[in-house]
């Protein structure tokens, strides 16, 4: 597994990438139980999902005004420009 972002992750499968959540439960003989988010084709793909989903969490969190949610989503493009910046 390669860690993305918070608890967030790419598993490489024979077509691209699983990315899952780590909820932190294990199953009765203590393997972790993942969430499947979606599946991608390139490491780009999974940055891009991985972080979209972090930041709408993020945004879920509480009530807040329209000026905060779009900083957030601004920080979070600049989180993801700068996980890829070796790849471009």
């Amino acid at each position: 597994m390669i860690h993305i972002i918070n608890n967030y992750y790419a598993v490489p499968n024979n077509i691209g990438f699983t990315v899952v959540q780590d909820k932190g439960k294990v199953n009765k003989d203590g393997n972790k139980l993942n969430t499947i988010i979606g599946y991608c084709g390139n490491i780009e793909e999974v940055c891009h999902l991985a972080y979209n989903v972090a930041a709408g969490e993020k945004v879920a969190e509480r009530d807040m005004e329209l000026s905060e949610a779009i900083q957030i989503m601004k920080d979070t493009k600049q989180m993801i420009h700068k996980a890829l910046e070796g790849l471009t």
